[in-house]
C-alpha cells in the first residue's frame, strides 16, 4: 500500500482540515491582524496533521503487509478467516464478518467436493479391479484358442481400463508411488513385452541402444507412460518404414530417454496441444482415439518432477523424450 493511496483515502479529512484552517485562521487575523501569526498557526496546523498521518500510514501499512504475508504463505487461501484477526474499527467489522462467512462456505464446499472425489476414485479403483478379472479370463481364452486378432483387441480394453484407473489416481500421486533405483532397459523391456504382438505382428523393426543408465522412479507410473507412448507409436505407424528407435543420452544434470516412430508425423500448429485432456489432432487417424493418454501422462511426469516433450514432423516422424534427474537433482538440461 503505497502512502499516496492512503491519502486518496483521506481526502475528506484533509478538505475538512482546510476549511477549518480557513475559518479559524480569518478569526484570528481579525483579531490580531497578524499575518506572520496566521503563518505560525496554519504551519503548526498540518504538521500536526502530517505527523498524525504518518503514524496512521505507518500503523495500517503494517497490518496490510501482515495480512498480505499470511494470505501469500497460505497454501489453502480459502482458509484465510482462520488467519486474519477480527479488526477494531467498526466499519471494518461487516467486510471481516463477510469474509469469515464467506470462506466458512467454501470451506464446506471443498469438503463435500473432496469427499465425492474420494467416493468416486474408490469406486473407479473398485470397478477397474472388477473387470480386471474377466478381462483376465478372455486374455486365456485367447491364448487356448491362439486367436491373436480377439487378443489384441482385449489388450487394448486391458490398456483403456489401466488408463480410467490412472486417471482416476493422477491427483493423489504422492499416496500411491514409490521411488526406487531402475534401469532404462529394464523398464523398456517391461513395455516391450507388452506389445510384443502388435510389434511382430505389424513387422516393426525395433532398433534399440544405449539404455544401460540407472535413474530413480516409479515402476508402476513409469510403466503406464511408456505404455501410452508406444501404444501411439505403433498406432500411428505408416506403411512404409515401419521403424520405432529407443535409445538414451546422457547430460550434465540429466538422461533422456528417446522413443522415435517414423510415423505420420503431428502437424506444427498440433504440438503444443498434444497434452491436452481429449486433444486427438486434426490430421491423425482418430479411430477409437480418446486424446487422454498423453495427458495422463505428462500430468503423471510433472508429480514425478520428469519433463516429457514432444517433437515431431508431419509425415516422417514422432519424437517423445522422458527427461529423468540424475540422482536426487531435479535439474534439466537447458540444451535438451
Amino acid at each position: 500500500m503505497k502512502f499516496r493511496h492512503y491519502l486518496e483515502q483521506r481526502i475528506r479529512v484533509i478538505f475538512l482540515n482546510i476549511i477549518l484552517f480557513i475559518f479559524f485562521g480569518s478569526f484570528m487575523f481579525t483579531l490580531y491582524d497578524s499575518f506572520s501569526l496566521l503563518l505560525l498557526m496554519g504551519g503548526g496546523w498540518f504538521i500536526i496533521l502530517f505527523i498524525y498521518f504518518m503514524i496512521s500510514y505507518s500503523q495500517l501499512k503494517h497490518q496490510y503487509d501482515k495480512i498480505e504475508r499470511l494470505v501469500d504463505d497460505l497454501d489453502q487461501k480459502y482458509l484465510v478467516h482462520e488467519i486474519i484477526e477480527e479488526p477494531r474499527l467498526l466499519e471494518a467489522k461487516a467486510y471481516y464478518y463477510a469474509l469469515k462467512k464467506g470462506s466458512k462456505a467454501m470451506t464446506d464446499q471443498v469438503s463435500e467436493a473432496r469427499r465425492s472425489s474420494k467416493e468416486y476414485q474408490e469406486y473407479i479403483e473398485s470397478w477397474v479391479h472388477e473387470i480386471k478379472t474377466p478381462i483376465a479370463a478372455i486374455s486365456l481364452l485367447c491364448d487356448n484358442t491362439q486367436n491373436k486378432e480377439l487378443k489384441q483387441q482385449v489388450n487394448k480394453i486391458d490398456q483403456l481400463v489401466e488408463q480410467v484407473l490412472f486417471y482416476a489416481r493422477s491427483d493423489n500421486t504422492q499416496n500411491d508411488y514409490l521411488i526406487k533405483e531402475t534401469t532404462l532397459e529394464e523398464m523398456i523391456h517391461q513395455s516391450l513385452i507388452d506389445f510384443k504382438n502388435l510389434i511382430l505382428g505389424n513387422h516393426i523393426h525395433l532398433e534399440i541402444h544405449d539404455l544401460d543408465q540407472t535413474v530413480y522412479t516409479d515402476e508402476k507410473w513409469i510403466h503406464f507412460i511408456l505404455n501410452q507412448i508406444l501404444s501411439n507409436a505403433i498406432k500411428y505407424m505408416k506403411d512404409e518404414p515401419r521403424e520405432l528407435m529407443i535409445y538414451s543420452e546422457k547430460h550434465e544434470y540429466n538422461i533422456d530417454l528417446i522413443i522415435r516412430d517414423s510415423g505420420i508425423g503431428i502437424a506444427p500448429q498440433e504440438l503444443p496441444r498434444v497434452f491436452n485432456a481429449g486433444y486427438t489432432g486434426d490430421d491423425r487417424k482418430k479411430d477409437h482415439a480418446t486424446g487422454m493418454g498423453l495427458y495422463i501422462s505428462k500430468k503423471l511426469c510433472d508429480r514425478l518432477n520428469l519433463a516429457l516433450t514432444v517433437d515431431s514432423k508431419l509425415g516422417e516422424y514422432t519424437c517423445v523424450k522422458i527427461t529423468f534427474p540424475i540422482g536426487k537433482v531435479h535439474q534439466f538440461n537447458q540444451e535438451s
